[in-house]
């Protein structure tokens, strides 16, 4: 990265990243996001907000718990929720509720035999008390009111310190509430969500939300229309620029169906693979993010493969930046000075499924038949644990691979090492990899998207090898265990590698990008408003030959000068992109002639497209991108378009606009 870009700043925003919850014990998604958070604030002094949406009984005793080990700096960082921070802060409230002194109930209840005499303490009252205790057995987690026939009326659920949070209402036989009411620290009920019950499927469901503000009530339909008036909230806060970058697909649409303000900008991170079964087929949790994806600023990669992956689908953007994770620390290469056990690999991950760990199990079993003293260490704990297990008794490796659950100190563990093995199905980055590299431990890895080639240098700083190919796995172990002079090379490669994901290097990164995307929108809306009356007509579709389609345009202005003209047909549902033709200009007509190889047939597969909307990319002197939507009154052929037997429909849409139906 050049030293000009070094000198540069993060742009002065307002800067709030998104996700659903926060959760205990939290993986790579959110690792980077509250690691973003701290290095803007300790590089930057920029001052950042961690959005989350959830109703939470625990978050603010996670927040205390993410300041207190220095996660995150409080001076420059605050994590902030719906709940706790919006509605119950902004509140008159509907009433108070009266409640019984919990300090009473606890001391009461603290025996078996107390807890009988609360029992008859209350009986006349019809009603019979249970209590449920938060783990360290003092503080109260909720209270079940029964009637005489134990039947559930009315549940209170308490978070940290026996504050009462909120209080659920049941009907006498049913274990789903009909009113939840929440609680703020003034005891007002500041919101309540009622439910009901549908008799065919004797389901309950949300019906309305209602929150009591400071001002009148506002009503809400469901969970996301709330989420959406608070990010309102935020935006009209201000006149100060603000960036929502959404880390998390599910709140996509809690975000970017919102209209944006001028002062906004809207992006999105994406930290996993986001195709399924072939790199044109868009996984579900990411068709949001790719309907929305033309009103975007920005889309944040963070490996340069699956930035280009997205052109498959999309076409080149000037909205797409590559930003990579970061190493928490500064390296230091006094790792390269540790002592290593010769034949000791480490695995440091999450045991789920995706990691696919049974297959490094699998190969260290051949490993160990060419090197009896080779160990495996496998630190981590998940879903698979026991199938992991399972495999490691079935292989008889119980005397070479070793489950040692969380390790506090992963550092170490990869200084000691020869290598680290890695067999993911697949990876959004492969932290673990990162790290290991800035331990300077070498990496023999499976070659998944995504990650793999973008950190592993193949026989350089580790090896790559064909994914599932398990005995190509055990041969490159073996290679490295069995070369103390190339195991020190790779070590030095390896922690030298690691240096391009310093702390300095990936603000050096967001600094570029985010200062790019500010400058990109600003040319874009001058020459919005610079072009506002430009549009783009289509004249006629004149038969042409050799299964292709001419179309025949006119445009209502001028268009400025050195100007690129290109057709483009984007799926209307999910915006990949279909059709792609450049346009030529003759005696001021432009024509686009279509024909098979410009159509992505196997994206029309793949996300099974049925309607195809056509715009005119107009890209400026100055590289500015603006799309123009082709319009068309009359389609005066609207015969079926034939492609290696597929039909498709050309037509206008009610805003008289030229689509295709497949």
């Amino acid at each position: 990265m050049k030293d000009t870009q070094l000198e540069k700043n993060l742009p002065d925003m307002e800067y709030y990243f998104i996700s659903g919850s926060l959760p205990n014990n939290y993986g790579g998604l959110t690792k980077s996001l509250l690691l973003r958070s701290k290095l803007f604030g300790t590089f930057q002094q920029r001052n950042t907000s961690f959005l989350t949406f959830g109703y939470d009984l625990s978050f603010r005793t996670k927040v205390e718990r993410l300041y207190k080990k220095e996660i995150i700096d409080p001076a420059y960082t605050q994590v902030v929720n719906l709940y706790d921070d919006f509605l119950a802060d902004v509140s008159l409230g509907k009433r108070t509720y009266e409640k019984r002194s919990v300090e009473e109930i606890i001391k009461l209840s603290k025996t078996n035999k107390v807890f009988e005499k609360i029992k008859n303490l209350f009986s006349n009252q019809n009603e019979k008390l249970e209590l449920n205790y938060q783990k360290d057995k003092k503080h109260l987690k909720a209270v079940l009111y029964f009637n005489q026939d134990h039947q559930l009326m009315k549940k209170e659920e308490y978070a940290e310190k026996n504050r009462l949070a909120s209080v659920s209402y049941y009907e006498l036989g049913e274990d789903s509430p009909y009113l939840v009411e929440y609680i703020n620290n003034d005891q007002l009920v500041y919101l309540e969500k009622r439910f009901t019950r549908n008799p065919q499927t004797e389901e309950y469901s949300l019906s309305v939300i209602n929150w009591y503000s400071d001002g009148d009530v506002v009503t809400f339909t469901d969970e996301s229309d709330l989420r959406r008036y608070w990010i309102k909230s935020i935006q009209s806060r201000s006149n100060n620029s603000k960036l929502f970058l959404v880390d998390s697909r599910p709140q996509d649409k809690h975000v970017f169906e919102i209209p944006k303000d001028k002062n906004s900008y809207y992006a999105a991170i994406i930290h996993n693979r986001h195709y399924g079964d072939n790199k044109v087929q868009i996984k579900g949790r990411y068709k949001k993010l790719m309907s929305h994806r033309l009103d975007l600023d920005a889309i944040f990669f963070i490996t340069q493969e699956q930035r280009q992956d997205m052109t498959l689908i999309t076409g080149e953007q000037p909205t797409y930046f590559y930003t990579p994770h970061t190493i928490e620390r500064e390296l230091d290469k006094q790792v390269l000075t540790k002592e290593k056990k010769p034949h000791k690999a480490v695995i440091v991950s999450r045991l789920a499924s995706m990691k696919n760990v049974k297959d490094a199990v699998a190969a260290f079993a051949l490993v160990v038949n060419e090197i009896p003293t080779a160990t495996l260490d496998i630190f981590g704990a998940g879903d698979e644990q026991k199938e992991i297990k399972k495999k490691i008794e079935e292989l008889n490796m119980k005397e070479h691979i070793f489950l040692k659950g969380h390790t506090s100190n992963p550092d170490a563990e990869f200084q000691s090492a020869t290598l680290t093995i890695s067999t993911s199905h697949f990876e959004g980055f492969g932290l673990s990899n990162m790290e290991a590299l800035g331990n300077g431990c070498p990496v023999v890895t499976y070659d998944y998207d995504y990650g793999a080639k973008s950190m592993i240098m193949d026989g350089v700083n580790g090896y790559v090898v064909e994914q599932y190919n398990i005995q190509a796995l055990a041969s490159k172990i073996v290679s490295l265990m069995k070369d103390p002079e190339k195991q020190a090379q790779f070590a030095k490669n390896a922690f030298e590698s690691a240096l391009r994901y310093s702390p300095s290097e990936y603000i050096a990164h967001w600094t570029e990008a985010l200062n790019q995307m500010i400058e990109q929108r600003h040319l874009r809306d001058q020459a919005e408003d610079q072009l506002t009356g430009l549009s783009f007509k289509l004249m006629e579709i004149p038969i042409a030959e050799n299964q292709s389609t001419l179309l025949k345009f006119k445009s209502t202005e001028s268009i400025p000068a050195n100007s690129q003209l290109t057709l483009v047909g984007i799926d209307r549902r999910w915006k990949e992109e279909i059709v792609r033709v450049p346009i030529l200009s003759e005696d001021q007509v432009m024509y686009a002639q279509i024909d098979s190889k410009h159509v992505q047939w196997e994206t029309i597969q793949s996300n099974q497209v049925k309607k195809v909307d056509f715009y005119i990319e107009l890209k400026l002197e100055n590289n500015t991108i603006l799309f123009k939507r082709v319009s068309s009154k009359v389609v005066k052929d609207p015969s079926f378009i034939l492609f290696e037997n597929s039909k498709l429909e050309s037509y206008s849409t009610k805003y008289f606009n030229y689509s295709w139906s497949i």
